[in-house]
């Protein structure tokens, strides 16, 4: 493999020949100056001659090398295929798609980098490592499908876009992101990456880490959102570590197969299918929750307990065919939905005790199909029970749809 060394006083001589050629005093164009790179010869001489001609598909390995250059323009090396190494250590900005599709591109050096514009290295297949130590901004696919980075580390980025490392399937290793903001789907099929450290991130966006079956942790102590789908098929996910989080979003970690406890001290709100088959799921802990969706907790079948202390409303289907789930306590509820806990097989207490109106029951009688509260007879023999207040032991035997269950009543 042979490299082309460009110095300034090249540069210089081939920008005079670019003009020359032209029959112009005018500044060249970055692409100008990309193809007369492609002409260099490898003993550092610059075929001045033929400049005008250059084909960018020029079968030649060379390295780029600007010791003065502080920004890429557009489309600067975009396509070059013989381009192996690209070395800029003054350089604070790179342009939009500045080295995109350049396949045999595989060593990066940007020291001073500040930021990353959109698709600047998209679809560079060579490239295993990226260190940005003084970038903030990464913008929209900058390293899309870079399925050779195996790890990267942009300890200052405060910023990354949309799809920025999207099916980088090499990629195992983020380090430690400090980014507030973190793009939609930006490290979505990154199959083998481990996990994620997110210091400052105050919401992590729809489909961020979706499909990325390997990571088996997430730590953002500062997020207080999760959006759609932000790690659905995470599928060796179990520490998640969200103190502040207050909102969940549908989706957000559907098939995480491997998840067997939540503990979100903070969260209000978890939107439909939220945890929807998180079949290891044996645990949870929602001291502040006020709101479960439609099917949030759906085929969960390893939960074991669900203690709402202030939820008020639980969506349709929200424990469907939560096969293990024995003990309810709702007592804020006053909404439960239709097919709310159908099919839950052992649930047996369902914990009311300390209810202060009854909640309403719109499904009827159907919210409890297939369960001990029903009549349906668990594994053990035994019924199940439904634990009132003696204030409103009355006024639950006569309520619409629970008069049903009024042999399963208890007053405590």
């Amino acid at each position: 493999m042979t490299y082309a060394l460009i110095d300034r006083r090249i540069l210089s001589d081939t920008a005079d020949a670019i003009r020359t050629k032209a029959g112009t005093s005018e500044p060249i164009t970055p692409n100008q100056m990309a193809n007369a790179i492609y002409a260099l010869s490898v003993d550092g001489a610059s075929s001045a001659a033929n400049i005008g001609d250059v084909i960018a598909t020029k079968a030649t390995t060379f390295a780029a090398e600007f010791c003065s250059a502080t920004s890429i323009m557009s489309q600067a090396f975009q396509s070059m295929t013989g381009l192996t190494r690209a070395h800029f250590p003054l350089c604070t900005t790179i342009g939009t798609a500045a080295f995109m599709s350049c396949t045999s591109l595989s060593q990066i050096s940007f020291p001073l980098c500040e930021e990353v514009e959109y698709n600047a290295f998209s679809c560079c297949n060579l490239i295993e490592s990226v260190n940005l130590p003084e970038c903030t901004q990464i913008g929209e696919r900058a390293f899309f499908s870079c399925t050779g980075i195996s790890q990267i580390s942009i300890p200052k980025c405060e910023s990354i876009g949309e799809y920025a490392f999207r099916d980088c399937v090499s990629l195992s290793d983020v380090g430690t992101i400090a980014a507030r903001s973190i793009g939609l789907g930006a490290f979505s099929g990154c199959t083998v990456l481990g996990g994620a450290s997110l210091t400052s991130c105050s919401h992590i966006s729809a489909h961020t880490f979706r499909n990325c079956s390997a990571m088996s942790f997430v730590s953002a102590p500062m997020c207080e959102l999760v959006e759609t789908s932000a790690f659905y098929g995470c599928r060796s996910l179990t520490d998640v570590y969200l103190p502040l989080c207050s909102l969940i979003a549908a989706f957000a970690f559907g098939g995480c197969d491997e998840i067997s406890l939540v503990d979100l001290q903070s969260c209000r709100t978890l939107e439909n299918y939220v945890f929807m088959s998180c079949m290891s799921l044996k645990t949870m802990s929602l001291p502040e929750c006020v709101e479960v969706g439609e099917r949030t907790f759906a085929y969960c079948s390893s939960l074991e307990s669900a203690i709402l202390p202030r939820c008020v409303s639980i969506g349709y289907g929200a424990f469907d065919g939560c096969s293990s789930l024995s003990i309810v306590s709702i007592p804020a509820c006053e909404t439960i939905g239709q097919l709310a806990f159908q099919s839950c097989v052992n649930l047996t207490t369902l914990n009311l005790a300390e209810a202060s109106a009854i909640p309403s029951v719109p499904g009827g009688s159907s919210t409890f199909h297939r369960t001990p509260i029903a009549g349906y007879v668990d594994v053990a023999g035994a019924y199940g029970r439904i634990l009132v207040p003696s204030s409103l032991y009355g006024a639950f035997v006569y309520a619409p749809v629970w008069s049903v269950f009024s042999n399963r009543m208890v007053s405590v």
